[in-house]
This record gives structure tokens, C-alpha cells and sequence, in this order.
């Protein structure tokens, strides 16, 4: 049997990664089994390793499946999700800005680097000196230098930390880019799903209508009606017809263009599983929704903060513009020295290094005016960045506050369902025994299919918008 330090120390571990014990005595059993046959040993460290090991292999041991996302009822929202967030135009476009992002940090971190440079030439020489005769020859010199900065007052450091600054930033935006597009992507998705679950409720309708009208050319034969109702249930079969078409035209450019943005190489069918409704009818919506008590971030709150230090930065290398600069340079470069009565040269290799200061007196005010500008947007971007936190709050409270209206106003459309079924049910009795007239019925039957369009866009304004909140206070 498993001691009481062990056992101890494995519901430590549990507590520690928020495993239900309730759920883990089939572990429990399964360890004491095999520390029985003498598969495992009774080993404090190595116990307490292979009860994490087998709660990271199966996280469902430990955990309560969210229905209240769209993915859990449709799958093919997460496909799409993860195309959209590999294949999207705008992903590609953002990584070409963490490219050029890159490409700047390396212009910034260049300026405090090393700069070497060799110069070769090769010279055609023609003399004509007094008392000599005329010569022609040829020679080759060379040269190289060397030049690094040695202190510039923390501005070229501020330059490289500014790139450094905008170039996480840009990776930071591709995540909530991804992010956005994913919700986008789950919100036309739903979308594309109310589309078709409309047309199909048109579609059904249709056939009612089909069938009214033949019903009563029937009845039209055997005297029972006028030729005036057949006429009005030719027209309400033409307007369910119109609206059919209309509704497939919009449900196909709809379906382009989701294609589009997830690549266009997968085939979504956008079915309504037979549990989602047992979902939309029966699921209690009133579960707690989660508090922000912490911080949260958004993107643009982040790109405040980023412009913020930027700001700061550009202060130093305001600053730093009338100070002195040192520099360490170097050089090696050769020369001919000619002799005033030798037509030879004397060829000479000569090495240079040094410190060099230089220092900017005066600038017209230029500098003073840049510092002026940043510590003017530095004062600009920290009110910001209050305003924005205060609005952030506001708009999350309210996105909390419409989740619970929602859940209200879920269980009265579920009523009006049950008020529109009961309604039909009893027109179809009464339309059959002709007592009222077939505008009734079919405004009893648009009655009850409005009710089931409505409840299932109400769910689904729901689960987008518990999507948009739970991303936004990062649960």
C-alpha cells in the first residue's frame, strides 16, 4: 500500500495543478495496484512524477468541458481557426512587417557597431619633371579604416532599444492579429450556420406552401373554394420562393468569402449536430461568468505603453544632440613619396589610430524643440493610457452585463418557441378542417419560424460574445 507521506505528497502535488480528487480515484487505485504487483516502487519523487505525467497525458481527468464555446458544438471552428491564423492575407502581410521590423532593428544596432571600409586603386603615373625626361608607369595603393563610437550620452542605445521596442511590438500585434481573426472567424462561422439553418427553415416552408396550393386546386375541383384562394396560395408560394433565392445568394457569397480567408482549400459543411438543440433548448445559461480582478491587456493599451517608452527614449537622444561624442578610429593606408632627383618613389605603409570628439555647439534650438515634442507626447500617451484602461473596464463590465441580459432574454425566446409551437400546432388543426384562411396559417408558420431563428441568433450572439470576453480578460 501507498504510505501516508506519499499519499500526502501526491495531493499536494493534485492541489498544486487544481486536479479534482473526486475525479482521480481510479488513479489512485491504479497506483496502488501497480505498487502492489511491484510495478512501481514506492518512491516519493517517482510517484509524484507519474501522477503529473498521466494528468498532463489527460488533462480531462481534471478538468469540465466549457459547452458554452462554439467550438465544443462545432468542430470545424477550430479547423478554420487554425487556417485562418496560418493562411489569412492580413497574417501574411503582418509577418512581412515583422520582417521590416527586423530590418530596422539592424539599421539602429548598426549605428554602435564597427565600420570598416578597404579602398584599392591601381594608377596609370605619367611625369614630366625639369631636366628629365617623360615616364609613364603604373602603381597600386591601399587603404583601410576602422571607426566605432565609444560613448554618445545613451543615445545610440536608445535608438537600438526604440527598434527593439517596435520590433516586439509588431510580434505582439501578429498574436492579437491571430487572435481577432480567430474570432472573426468562429463569428462568420455561426453566421454561415444561422444562414443555412434559415434557408432550410425556408425551405420546409416552401414545401408547405407547394402543398397548400395543390391542396386547394383540389378543393377548387371539388367546389369547396373559390379561384381567389388558389390565387393567394400561388402568391405566398411565389414570395417563399423569392425569399429562398434571396437567402441562397446571400448564404453563398457568405460561404466565398469565409473560403477566402481560411484559404479556400477546405470544405466546411456547417451542419447543426441533433445535440445542439437538445443544447439551445435545454442548457442553463445562468452559470457564473468570470470577474476581472487582475490587470488585463489589449492591443491597444500595449501599443500606448510601447509609445510611451519610445517617447522616453527619444528625450535621451534629444538630449544627447549639443553633448560631445567620442569615437575610436583607426586606419591603415600606403603612399609614394617622390625624390626631386630620382625618378623612384618611395613607397610608405602608414598606421593610424586615434580618438576623435565631436561635438555639436549649436543647432538653432532643434534639439531643444525635439525634447519639447517627446516629453509632449510622453504626457499625451500616459493620459491615454489611463483613459484607455478606465474605457477597457467600462467596455468589459458591459460585455459582463450583456452576457447576463442575453442568458434572460435566451429563456424568454425559449418561451416564445414553445408559445409559436403550440400556436402552429393549432392552425394546422384548423387550416385542415378550413376555418381560417391560408394567410393565418402561413403567418402562424412564419410566426414559429421567426421564434427558432431568433432563439438560435440569441444563442449565438451568446457564445460570441462570452468568446470576445473570456479572450479579452485572457481566460
Amino acid at each position: 500500500m501507498i504510505s501516508g507521506r506519499v499519499i500526502n505528497s501526491l495531493k499536494c502535488f493534485l492541489q498544486f495543478f487544481r486536479i479534482n480528487f473526486s475525479r482521480l480515484s481510479d488513479l489512485f487505485g491504479l497506483i496502488q495496484t501497480l505498487i502492489s504487483t511491484g510495478l512501481l516502487e514506492v518512491n516519493f519523487l517517482f510517484a509524484n512524477f507519474f501522477v503529473v505525467t498521466i494528468y498532463l497525458c489527460m488533462p480531462s481527468l481534471g478538468a469540465k468541458k466549457d459547452v458554452e464555446i462554439a467550438s465544443f458544438h462545432f468542430p470545424e471552428i477550430s479547423e478554420a481557426m487554425d487556417l485562418i491564423a496560418i493562411k489569412s492575407p492580413e497574417v501574411l502581410k503582418h509577418l512581412q512587417k515583422i520582417r521590416e521590423a527586423e530590418g530596422h532593428s539592424l539599421i539602429a544596432k548598426s549605428g554602435s557597431g564597427i565600420k570598416l571600409g578597404i579602398n584599392l586603386q591601381g594608377q596609370s603615373v605619367y611625369e614630366d619633371r625639369p631636366s628629365q625626361s617623360y615616364v609613364q608607369k603604373y602603381r597600386a595603393l591601399s587603404s583601410a579604416y576602422l571607426r566605432k563610437p565609444i560613448f554618445h550620452w545613451g543615445a545610440l542605445r536608445a535608438e537600438e532599444e526604440i527598434s527593439g521596442l517596435n520590433e516586439s511590438f509588431s510580434r505582439q500585434s501578429l498574436d492579437f492579429l491571430k487572435e481577432s481573426l480567430k474570432i472573426s472567424a468562429q463569428s462568420d462561422y455561426l453566421t454561415i450556420v444561422l444562414l443555412t439553418f434559415q434557408k432550410d427553415l425556408a425551405i420546409e416552408t416552401l414545401k408547405i406552401a407547394k402543398n397548400n396550393e395543390a391542396e386547394q386546386v383540389k378543393r377548387k375541383e371539388l367546389g369547396l373554394v373559390t379561384e381567389l384562394s388558389i390565387d393567394e396560395s400561388k402568391t405566398i408560394r411565389i414570395q417563399h420562393e423569392i425569399k429562398l433565392i434571396d437567402l441562397q445568394n446571400s448564404l453563398a457569397m457568405r460561404k466565398k468569402l469565409f473560403d477566402q480567408s481560411t484559404g479556400g482549400d477546405s470544405n466546411f459543411t456547417f451542419k447543426i449536430a441533433k445535440e445542439f438543440f437538445s443544447f439551445c433548448k435545454n442548457h442553463n445559461f445562468d452559470s457564473p461568468i468570470p470577474v476581472l480582478v487582475s490587470q488585463f491587456s489589449s492591443h491597444e493599451l500595449i501599443r500606448l505603453q510601447k509609445e510611451s517608452e519610445i517617447e522616453k527614449k527619444r528625450i535621451t537622444i534629444a538630449e544627447s544632440k549639443l553633448k560631445p561624442k567620442l569615437n575610436l578610429f583607426g586606419g591603415f593606408f600606403q603612399d609614394q613619396i617622390p625624390l626631386a632627383d630620382n625618378r623612384d618613389n618611395i613607397n610608405r605603409n602608414n598606421f593610424v589610430i586615434g580618438v576623435e570628439a565631436d561635438w555639436a555647439v549649436w543647432d538653432s534650438s532643434l534639439s531643444k524643440g525635439e525634447k519639447m515634442v517627446a516629453q509632449s507626447r510622453l504626457q499625451q500617451h500616459e493620459i491615454e493610457i489611463e483613459l484607455h484602461s478606465q474605457k477597457e473596464r467600462i467596455e468589459l463590465e458591459s460585455l459582463r452585463s450583456h452576457l447576463s441580459s442575453l442568458s434572460q432574454s435566451i429563456l424568454a425566446h425559449r418561451g416564445l418557441v414553445e408559445a409559436a409551437e403550440d400556436r402552429y400546432e393549432r392552425s394546422v388543426i384548423e387550416f385542415s378542417r378550413n376555418r381560417i384562411k391560408p394567410e393565418l396559417f402561413f403567418q402562424t408558420r412564419i410566426a414559429l419560424d421567426t421564434s427558432r431563428l431568433s432563439l438560435m441568433d440569441v444563442i449565438f450572439e451568446f457564445l460570441k460574445t462570452r468568446s470576445v470576453y473570456l479572450n479579452r480578460i485572457k481566460l
